[in-house]
């Protein structure tokens, strides 16, 4: 946004200086730590943040998370000036395993789902903007869909020789673990010569996984890679060609934008948002049914030229995910926030 927008002033409030590496060298943005001290910290930022909103005269505060897993990012519940708050997706309300059931029950959540009921809402994608209506947090009209951008290379997506290798990426239920590694499992005695890369904590996958996972790493067939940094998720978009994602829901899929910027061919599931994201760029599969995925999977292992022609499509389809477009968006939902206040 300070990049797009230079007439415009940014002022990141920060929990710590480490964050800081984060925002941009630029004349219109700059960090403020809000030192975080006391024993419940989402408490101190309903305090805090209103009193550094007002001193900074600022005209909008931004909440670019909220409702989702990252506990640690709260938007103030009294604001001074008007709130716009992104919601990345919803599986603390859609999700029943024990981790989200635990979250959504607590005081803290609610304080901040009731909060996000007072802002203006933006989302990324159509599926979660259905799922906010049906929550019961804002009315689906109310809701702006501004999808993600990704950045690609000087010259373009990336163009590396590919390596025979399945990367997925995820460690929590909705993103399908257990039945990806049993596919993997299964394609893999079908079709030698292929390796399969799982990216996540490793704990957590062979939480979810089982035996499973443990079988498929000790025989060589799969790599669990751990929770790597950006640079190595890099290295590993570049060496791969199929990017395998039967995820049983999403807020929006930043994988698969991810595979299209590095000319991989992805593999999802035929659910929203995957779809409307992936368009004809992309072979669906259903993420209940082992049998259809092990079929499409292998046939395209199996099938060069079909890989090549949905890369291809992926090349072309990414051009719609840019980040000049989703801050354009985003700067007109913040100029009708604050004229309307």
């Amino acid at each position: 946004m300070p990049r797009f927008f230079p007439e415009d002033d940014f002022v990141f409030f920060l929990g710590d200086t480490a964050s800081a590496s984060f925002v941009p060298a630029l004349p219109n943005a700059r960090s403020l730590v809000v030192p975080r001290t006391w024993k419940r910290d989402w408490l101190e930022d309903m305090v805090k943040l209103p009193l550094e909103i007002r001193k900074q005269r600022a005209h909008l505060f931004h909440a670019p998370v909220v409702l989702g897993p990252l506990r640690s990012i709260n938007m103030p519940f009294f604001s001074p000036v008007p709130v716009v708050a992104t919601i990345h997706d919803l599986h603390v309300e859609t999700l029943d395993d024990p981790h989200m059931i635990a979250y959504r029950a607590e005081f803290r959540y609610r304080l901040q789902r009731s909060a996000a009921r007072r802002a203006r809402i933006v989302t990324v994608s159509e599926a979660t903007r259905i799922a906010i209506a049906g929550a019961g947090i804002a009315d689906a009209a109310a809701v702006r869909v501004i999808p993600h951008g990704i950045d690609l290379p000087p010259d373009g997506p990336d163009q590396s020789i590919k390596e025979n290798m399945v990367l997925f990426i995820g460690d929590a239920p909705h993103k399908n673990v257990l039945r990806a590694i049993t596919v993997f499992s299964t394609v893999g005695e079908r079709v030698p010569g292929w390796r399969f890369v799982a990216v996540g904590n490793r704990a957590r996958i062979r939480g979810l996984a089982g035996a499973y996972a443990d079988e498929a790493e000790h025989s060589g067939l799969l790599t669990l890679a751990g929770e790597i940094g950006d640079a190595e998720l890099s290295a590993l978009y570049r060496r791969a060609s199929v990017l395998f994602m039967p995820s049983l829901s999403e807020g929006f899929g930043i994988p698969l934008l991810e595979a299209y910027a590095h000319g991989l061919c992805p593999v999802v599931s035929d659910r929203e948002p995957m779809n409307g994201i992936g368009g004809d760029a992309a072979v669906y599969v259903d993420p209940e049914d082992h049998h259809e995925m092990v079929s499409s999977l292998e046939g395209l292992l199996r099938n060069p030229a079909l890989r090549t022609i949905v890369t291809e499509k992926g090349r072309e389809r990414i051009k719609r995910f840019t980040w000049e477009t989703h801050c354009a968006a985003l700067r007109t939902v913040y100029a009708e926030a604050v004229g309307h206040a």
